[in-house]
């Protein structure tokens, strides 16, 4: 993991998140969609019939036993804002953390770790100080990391990495790669295709329309269907609007930091300017008062570089 987050990231082919809201279908790497479709305990079919798929496990046996756990984490500090995670639920000893990532930054991949061993520190059950529940972390990337720290062999997952401990993993989905083998003809398996399902604009979806199990087919219907819907629309346009305006906050705050950062620079380097003119002039023999006067050094600052 370490490896990966240190190699960096390629952004090409994101599936679009802000579409608009005439927009016939929206995909699952929209945050509204994906709260409506996979965070959802009135349409868990879908998160089990991924989870199945992917994991491997029984459908019928994730579906009767999965619970959806509250994705608000308690804060370390009382300044800090909610934290909230995309998707946590818990199958029988098994927690699972989802998170939907459309940033390509790095501090995001770090954030998502410190999530889970958030969840999995407080995992620990009651008379025994070291039984820990098993945790996985599945992140979704709607971005690519780049060839040389993807297995050659693998189009789908950018890695599979298990720490020292058996009882946590981490997964990482590179969703624009599952599109680019299916652009390059290659065989998908069914979590693919259901992917694909979740993803795809009208347009791509007619290159595997067919292909995926009927839920793949329910879900593509109930998705068009909600991305119709009015509430739906009003709540991702607020969604939008609130992703805007933390990004002009994060602007700003960003720009206020340089601002601060280049003056700090700027005085450092007078500072230093200062000093090579001052020692100069001490060379020269010159006044201590003149020098002062010319470099606006004090008396205290002019001697301390005359004993360096």
């Amino acid at each position: 993991m370490k490896t990966l987050l240190n190699k960096g990231l390629n952004t090409k082919n994101k599936f679009s998140s802000n579409i608009l809201p005439e927009a016939k279908f929206y995909p699952l790497v929209n945050d509204c969609m994906f709260n409506s479709m996979f965070n959802n305990p009135k349409r868990k079919k879908y998160l089990c019939y991924f989870l199945s798929t992917f994991l491997n496990i029984d459908y019928d046996d994730l579906f009767n036993n999965i619970v959806f756990e509250n994705n608000i984490l308690e804060k370390d500090v009382p300044k800090e804002s909610r934290r909230t995670v995309d998707c946590l639920c818990k199958y029988k000893n098994l927690f699972i953390l989802i998170e939907m990532n459309n940033q390509s930054r790095v501090d995001v991949l770090k954030r998502n770790i410190d999530y889970m061993n958030k969840i999995y520190s407080s995992s620990r059950r009651v008379g025994s100080s070291y039984e820990y529940e098993n945790i996985i972390l599945i992140n979704f990337n709607n971005f690519s990391f780049n060839e040389e720290v993807e297995n050659s062999d693998s189009y789908m997952y950018a890695s599979r990495h298990e720490n020292l401990l058996d009882d946590i993993k981490i997964y990482q989905i590179s969703l624009p790669k599952i599109r680019e083998k299916m652009y390059n003809n290659i065989k998908l398996t069914k979590c693919e295709i259901f992917l694909l399902s979740c993803l795809l604009d009208e347009k791509e979806y007619e290159k595997i329309k067919g292909k995926g199990d009927d839920i793949s087919m329910e879900y593509r219907k109930e998705a068009k269907r909600i991305s119709k819907n009015e509430k739906f629309l009003m709540q991702n346009q607020l969604r939008q609007a609130e992703e805007f305006y933390w990004k002009v906050c994060e602007s700003k705050v960003a720009k206020a930091a340089a601002k601060k950062a280049a003056k700090k620079a700027a005085i450092k380097e007078s500072q230093k300017a200062k000093e090579s003119i001052a020692k100069n002039m001490l060379n020269k023999r010159c006044d201590i008062s003149l020098i002062s006067e010319v470099t606006g050094l004090s008396n205290k600052q002019i001697l301390s570089i005359n004993s360096r």
